[in-house]
């Protein structure tokens, strides 16, 4: 796996019950630690991997490349890579964010590794995260 640089990217699918304006709600940024087995990292897309410069044409390869239906109240978090690992380095600890070669085809999925799976530091790893989104959410669906 290789790192993401800090001045990159990353994108967050956000179900639109857990946005409110330009805000978003940390539990999008939670592992889901009751399923089984639990996960180890949130999925995540790079905007630089799409090889375009424009934010609209970024958004539109990220848009595709989620794979799940994205609904009209939906959003996608944009998050600078270094602004969260910075925010989770000062109010928890070390975040790895790494290019993931397990999804074959994908060329922008990524993960955000090293999240403790404790319920309590996995709350707050999302409510930093979900901090660092905030006022930088992109509708889902066009």
């Amino acid at each position: 796996m290789a790192d993401i640089p800090n001045e990159h990217h990353i994108a967050r699918h956000c179900r639109g019950r857990n946005v409110d304006g330009d805000d978003v709600d940390g539990e999008e940024f939670r592992l889901r630690l009751e399923t089984d087995p639990p996960e180890e990292y949130l999925s995540v897309h790079c905007f630089e991997l799409t090889n375009k410069s424009i934010l609209d044409e970024q958004l539109v390869d990220i848009r595709t490349a989620i794979p799940r239906t994205l609904k009209p109240k939906d959003r996608i978090a944009r998050l600078n890579v270094g602004v969260a690992r910075q925010r989770v380095f000062q109010n928890v600890g070390r975040l790895v964010i790494c290019v993931s070669k397990i999804v074959p085809g994908s060329a922008t999925y990524c993960g955000v590794y090293d999240i403790p799976q404790i319920d309590r530091i996995n709350k707050a790893v999302g409510e930093q995260l979900a901090f660092a989104a905030s006022g930088n959410l992109h509708a889902a669906v066009i």
